[in-house]
């Protein structure tokens, strides 16, 4: 039985840089019946030129060229110029690993009612200097689509290149939004019209990509990229799929990226924001009233009450009056919201500093609470993270020539990062509680979905004593390494001293000091409580 064929649709834009890299991960696939559609979006480098050379090797490979017209017009080009059951997606600068399509389809053979497939994969820093690849995990398992829908409203937790989705849904919803208002947020876009339209999503644990952070390839204008997202989510809200704890979120969640794009200087895209804002929620308070005044007939209480509205707002005086009122309303929201997460503005502002004031290099999300310090005693420490959450009172010292890179970690209260010329790389799903401590004068590495109690303490250096007559501090630091594997439990108060390797699946008990190795999949516990000495009366 002939396998069905996958068209692969890859947008690109002067990637000459990667394109062919991009390329030659899909031709390495191990499932070969494929039609790889490249759409050159105008490109004015040798991007055109690098993929004629394939199409002379390999008539899989299709090239169109047009003018450019953005990205979600270029997949619109691969979507009517595709042939397959089923649609995937790959950039021009990223990769699939050989197993990815393979996996993929034989899943949905074996699974007809799953519409849209995606998966976890890698992340990697390409930097002049560092070459770094982490763990990029996303959501797994089974979502109907209203489920979907609601989570995609917190987060896009599919990445687009991991996707495979059956094409008659593109026959269904349409072609991507081609906006100038959606640019950069097509993929959420699509997903959310997926979910609503009762897609049903399945993700896989495979890690099956890897998504390349560069400088080429990341945005230049990271506070459009906010708009974009809002007006995603405006235009997609609907207030009948998200329930009424959900849609307090959501307000919230639109009221921070508007207070975003004010902060960074977007003060029109903020303002059209609000107004959306605001009439999306009178809207649904309109659609609600409605319903009471109009049990019987709730569509002509609502056109009524609708077109009250609209007269009342072609009045020239109460136009001024409403005007005002919109104009404190949104400044009272934005002093209320402020309170609650003033971190926000803070993060963008101290993420400019960083980037391009200190010359510290910084890539992915970051969440810094309001209170959290980062120092930087020199512009040669670096920091990598594809997200970092620190929450209040959390410290961080870097200094000279050190680096901290972090996958994804949650940081939580009073804790402290002291990384002297030395190196730090955190896994993904990794979890620091309160009050934990990590002093870094050689090199600690932690794996994936590793969790530490509260009071964990992670020291890679010793005071020197060998000298009698010289004071110890003086003497300097015997200096080590740790290494922590993944899935590890460090329990409360757990001290881990320098050349200790904890391998993987190990639970460490509360209150041990982990002075020596230990080994993959054990459990260890502190000594049982002993009575030393009886007291007699």
């Amino acid at each position: 039985m002939k396998k069905a064929l996958v068209s692969i649709i890859m947008p690109a834009y002067n990637a000459e840089l990667f394109i062919e890299e991009a390329i030659e991960s899909v031709i390495s696939q191990t499932y070969i019946n494929w039609e790889l559609i490249i759409v050159n979006d105008g490109s004015t480098d040798n991007t055109r030129t690098i993929v004629e050379k394939f199409l002379l090797e390999d008539n899989r490979i299709k090239l169109i060229n047009q003018e450019n017209k953005r990205l979600g017009a270029a997949r619109n080009t691969g979507f009517k110029n595709a042939t397959g059951f089923f649609v995937a997606f790959l950039d021009s600068d990223d990769l699939w690993l050989p197993s990815k399509l393979e996996i993929q389809i034989d899943f949905l053979s074996k699974n007809p009612n799953i519409d849209v497939v995606f998966s976890g994969g890698y992340t990697f820093f390409e930097d002049k200097n560092i070459k770094l690849d982490y763990h990029l995990s996303t959501i797994t398992g089974f979502y109907p689509g209203k489920d979907m829908f609601s989570r995609l409203f917190n987060e896009n937790e599919i990445p687009v290149l991991s996707v495979v989705l059956k094409r008659s849904w593109i026959e269904n919803i349409g072609l991507q939004d081609e906006d100038k208002y959606a640019k950069g947020s097509e993929d959420l876009d699509y997903w959310l019209r997926l979910a609503k339209a009762d897609a049903e999503f399945y993700g896989l644990a495979n890690k099956l990509f890897i998504y390349r952070v560069h400088s080429a390839g990341m945005s230049a204008q990271v506070s459009f990229q906010k708009f974009s997202t809002f007006n995603i989510l405006i235009k997609n809200f609907d207030s009948d799929v998200i329930d009424k704890i959900q849609r307090k979120k959501v307000f919230f969640k639109f009221v921070d990226l508007i207070k975003g794009l004010k902060k960074s200087g977007y003060v029109n895209e903020a303002n059209l924001a609000a107004i959306k804002l605001f009439s999306i929620y009178t809207n649904s308070s309109i659609r609600f009233f409605s319903k009471i005044l109009g049990k019987s007939n709730g569509i002509t209480a609502y056109i009524s009450t609708k077109s009250l509205i609209t007269s009342i707002f072609s009045l020239s005086g109460l136009k001024r009056l409403i005007k005002k009122t919109l104009k404190l309303f949104l400044k009272q929201l934005f002093k209320f919201y402020q309170i609650f997460s003033s971190y926000h503005g803070r993060l963008n502002r101290a993420f400019h500093k960083w980037k391009y004031g200190n010359r510290l290099d910084t890539n992915g999300y970051f969440g810094i609470s309001g209170s959290s310090r980062i120092n930087i005693e020199s512009t040669e420490a670096r920091l990598i993270s594809y997200g970092l959450f620190l929450d209040a009172f959390s410290t961080i010292n870097l200094s000279d020539k050190s680096q901290l890179i972090i996958a994804k970690a949650m940081i939580h209260k009073y804790c402290n990062f002291n990384i002297w010329n030395a190196n730090v790389r955190i896994g993904n799903n990794v979890l620091f509680n309160n009050y934990c401590s990590l002093n870094c004068l050689g090199k600690i590495e932690i794996g994936d979905d590793t969790w530490f109690g509260e009071g964990v303490r992670l020291y890679d250096h010793n005071h020197k004593f060998k000298d009698g007559k010289v004071p110890f501090t003086d003497q300097g630091f015997a200096i080590g390494e740790i290494k922590i594997g993944s899935n590890c439990w460090i329990g409360a108060n757990t001290v881990i001293l320098k050349d200790v390797t904890i391998g993987d699946n190990c639970v460490i008990g509360a209150n041990n000091l982990i002075h020596k190795s230990v080994p993959a999949n054990t459990i260890i516990k502190a000594k049982s409580m002993e009575i030393i000495e009886s007291i007699t009366r």
